[in-house]
């Protein structure tokens, strides 16, 4: 494929790239049959062939791609069922880091939050990275990682919390913070806080890993 073939790229989500060298298309939302192939339609009939695969909540027959006719790369474990390379954030690593540093600070049960959803795209690597960390702690230190599914409730979070008596989180996109303030717990005078991989509104509100997503989405598109 020749370089000219691949100055536009199709993302479905948005990527931290240059706008004025990429294309952004959203995929919908909607379970619509024919959603793809119409955007296939319109990729080919706009002479896109490099196609950049990202960030899809829906697994459903209807938002598998179809690699025919175009040169694609993915990013994470979006997509699963397409094979292309991928660029990808080092999830164990960065989940042990996280943990090592909380231990270094003097926390002695630290414990993992992080939703069902996001941690089958990892591949369970962040889970897997968890237990497999918290093997060097001893038995009374160990908390259960907590990995709600969607829509979970305030009363499981706080059964899970009164079980495990963690000393401190290690959090992705769940609002733990808002939760523990209802009950009365402090952050970090009862129990610390650290973000794995933060999001914008969580930078400068508590510690976490920086996934360097700027370097991983500049490594995808060169995949292409």
């Amino acid at each position: 494929m020749s370089a000219e073939a691949v100055d536009k790229v199709i993302c479905a989500g948005t990527l931290p790239f240059n706008r004025t060298e990429v294309q952004f298309y959203k995929t919908p939302k909607m379970s619509i049959s024919g959603t793809f192939a119409q955007l296939q339609d319109t990729l080919r009939t706009r002479a896109i062939r490099g196609v950049l695969l990202g960030f899809s909540r829906e697994e459903k027959p209807n938002t598998i791609f179809d690699c025919t006719d175009f040169c694609v790369a993915a990013l994470s474990g979006y997509f699963p069922a397409v094979v292309a390379d991928r660029a990808n954030f080092h999830g164990f690593f960065n989940v042990q880091l996280a943990l090592d540093q909380m231990h270094r600070h003097g926390y002695r049960r630290p414990t993992l939050i992080a939703p069902a959803l996001n941690n089958r795209i990892s591949n369970n690597l962040w889970s897997g990275a968890f237990l497999d960390w918290q093997r060097r702690l001893s038995k009374r230190d160990r908390c259960e990682p907590f990995i709600p599914r969607e829509n979970v409730d305030a009363a499981e979070f706080r059964d899970w919390l009164y079980r495990n008596d963690p000393d401190s989180l290690l959090v992705y996109k769940f609002p733990a913070r808002r939760l523990l303030q209802r009950r009365g717990v402090r952050v970090p005078e009862d129990i610390g806080l650290a973000y794995l991989y933060r999001t914008s509104d969580e930078m400068g509100s508590a510690a976490g890993i920086d996934g360097n997503l700027d370097i991983v989405g500049s490594a995808a598109r060169q995949n292409l």
